[in-house]
């Protein structure tokens, strides 16, 4: 089921369509849009990831190619540095033109952060609409056509939440606690994460506009906080999903210690400084 709310969460009037997902746990607004006709683009930003991808490409294919889902128009990768033989396999996948999309690779000798790596791709993504992911399998690929399916031109971030009614993780006891931990925090500090279920989810699609104005970050995690400090008016939806261990590889995000709280606390503050500099900067008084 899709929430949805210009100002504050929200049951959204939903219809149902001839072109309805087949996903049953998520619907469709009534407005008309035909398949394929609003390209997007998926931006994932990648570090040593060569365990995951080939799956994540053989899933996406399986489901671009089963749903008939014409709207994947390309898939922009954010490479933070890797050693493992991720680049020859992006390196070969971008020059694969039997693909249904095409693929850009961003190539960083660098590690800047997951946040400034999706900023990236997102500044240089082809299309106005843009789904933010990853590639370890965390994001399970069917949720993709949901989150298609679901996008209206009323919202401007639609959020793949693991803590509506439908979703949910795989986590342990004490990471369901720091991850909870986090968003306490969010919502003390940044209003806008008031609006969602899950203000810290990295499965997210999301209006090309949001990220123009927003300054370089390094070293940060959550691009969708940073959204959300920013722009103060925004229209979120959400609908549900269930959240994944990795594949394989380490997670560049949690560890299971209260460090990762207070790493996100200091990011937190970053993101509200940085929003009031954009807010300055543009002289209009508005986010």
């Amino acid at each position: 089921m899709v929430k949805q709310d210009k100002n504050r969460l929200a049951d959204s009037p939903l219809a149902e369509s001839a072109n309805a997902s087949h996903s049953p746990d998520v619907a469709v607004h009534s407005y008309e849009r035909h398949p394929g006709e609003e390209k997007f683009s998926i931006v994932i930003p990648v570090l040593n990831e060569i365990d995951n991808l080939p799956v994540f490409i053989g899933e996406l294919d399986a489901l671009i190619f089963g749903k008939q889902l014409r709207e994947i128009g390309e898939i922009v990768f954010v490479d933070d540095g890797s050693t493992d033989g991720t680049l020859d396999f992006l390196d070969r996948l971008a020059a694969d033109k039997s693909k249904e999309y095409s693929v850009k690779v961003l190539k960083r000798s660098t590690k800047l952060g997951s946040a400034n790596a999706e900023l990236a791709g997102c500044k240089i993504a082809a299309y106005d609409t843009i789904l933010k992911m990853d590639s370890d399998m965390q994001h399970p690929i069917r949720y993709i056509e949901n989150l298609v399916r679901a996008w209206n031109p009323d919202l401007d971030l639609l959020v793949a939440s693991r803590y509506l009614e439908g979703g949910g993780n795989d986590w342990s006891p004490l990471r369901g606690i720091i991850s909870r931990s986090a968003q306490m925090i969010a919502r003390i500090f940044i209003r806008n994460s008031g609006k969602l279920s899950d203000p810290l989810s990295g499965f997210f699609v999301l209006r090309k506009t949001l990220v123009l104005q927003l300054l370089p970050v390094i070293n940060t995690k959550k691009l969708i906080l940073y959204i959300l400090a920013t722009k103060r008016d925004i229209r979120v939806g959400e609908i549900p999903y269930v959240m994944k261990d990795r594949l394989g590889g380490e997670s560049k995000i949690v560890d299971n210690s209260m460090k990762f709280v207070q790493q996100y606390f200091i990011e937190i503050l970053t993101y509200r400084k940085l929003a009031r500099q954009i807010k300055k900067a543009s002289g209009s008084g508005r986010r």
